[in-house]
């Protein structure tokens, strides 16, 4: 059974400052791992009104355990919970599971109203991020993850990412709370976890135990570089569509921000350099009226505006 923390712990807790700025109502994506686990029973203790949100992918024989854990917990904590089952089959992929759970993300916000979602990502997931989307060539539309960004109407709160995943399970064994491990976590065909057990370990030995901390430091800096060029662009991406004559002059790299900033307001996830570049191929030939992105998604081209569209 899981244990709350006593208010002697209550004082102690490490990450009580991160939650300040997250609102008080808010839905929180809980998988029943040491993470999501901690990141409940803080924001409990913070005032918060979190709202459960756990999702199953139908991936695993005892994903029925993690859900009664957290249904459990939810119930001792006396907060509402929602679960989803996948109703379908669908590839076994890190892109795919992602959009699965964001459409129940999505979908819950709708019906709830509450539009603010906190997920409990760590330093080493950021790490881990830096490292795929340096590895796919992402550009700067990756450099990691930020502590408050948005996705289409959702606003997501990121309160662990100073924090490393050891502090959080010392935290968590201090308190015994109780959690589950994620097999797929170990499988080597998922590139994170491909990066988590082999890349970085290799790198460890070969160049620098502190790699990590010197990762994520860059990756801090970055994120923030990034943030000032958001500002220079956030005016042209704001709109339903995009202005050819807000972009026709501009920087490559301008144009490229301004693309993915756009589509990323449109809720569209893991948008791929070829993506970009397809869109801004447009501004470059005025004849050309349509382009078709992945995830049968199209844009087109249409008095003076980008617009987005299905094919």
């Amino acid at each position: 059974m899981q244990k709350l923390l006593t208010r002697k712990h209550k004082q102690n807790n490490p990450f009580a400052e991160s939650l300040k700025s997250i609102p008080e109502v808010v839905l929180c994506g809980i998988s029943g791992g040491v993470d999501s686990i901690v990141l409940l029973h803080s924001l409990v203790e913070a005032g918060k009104k979190p709202i459960v949100l756990h999702f199953e992918h139908g991936w695993r024989k005892d994903e029925a355990l993690d859900s009664k854990l957290v249904e459990e917990l939810s119930k001792e904590l006396n907060i509402e919970f929602i679960k989803k089952k996948s109703e379908k089959s669908f590839p076994k992929t890190e892109a795919v599971a992602r959009e699965e759970r964001f459409r129940f993300f999505i979908d819950t916000a709708q019906k709830k109203n509450c539009y603010n979602l906190v997920l409990a990502h760590h330093a080493d997931d950021q790490v881990e991020t830096f490292l795929m989307q340096l590895l796919r060539g992402t550009g700067s539309k990756g450099w990691g993850m930020d502590k408050i960004s948005s996705f289409g109407k959702l606003t997501i709160y990121r309160p662990f990412l100073d924090f490393w995943k050891a502090d959080i399970i010392a935290f968590a064994k201090k308190n015994q709370y109780c959690w589950r491990e994620d097999e797929t976590n170990d499988n080597a065909l998922f590139l994170r976890n491909k990066i988590r057990k082999e890349l970085i370990p290799f790198l460890e030995n070969r160049f620098s135990k502190s790699v990590k901390k010197s990762l994520w430091k860059f990756c801090e800096i970055l994120r923030e570089e990034k943030k000032w060029l958001i500002q220079l662009t956030q005016e042209i991406a704001s709109g339903p569509s995009l202005r050819f004559s807000d972009l026709e002059k501009a920087p490559i790299g301008k144009q490229r921000l301004a693309i993915g900033l756009w589509l990323k307001k449109r809720g569209v996830a893991d948008i791929s350099f070829e993506d970009i570049e397809s869109i801004r191929k447009m501004i470059e030939k005025k004849d050309k009226k349509k382009c078709n992105l992945s995830r049968n998604l199209a844009v087109i081209f249409k008095n003076d505006e980008f617009v987005l569209t299905h094919q």
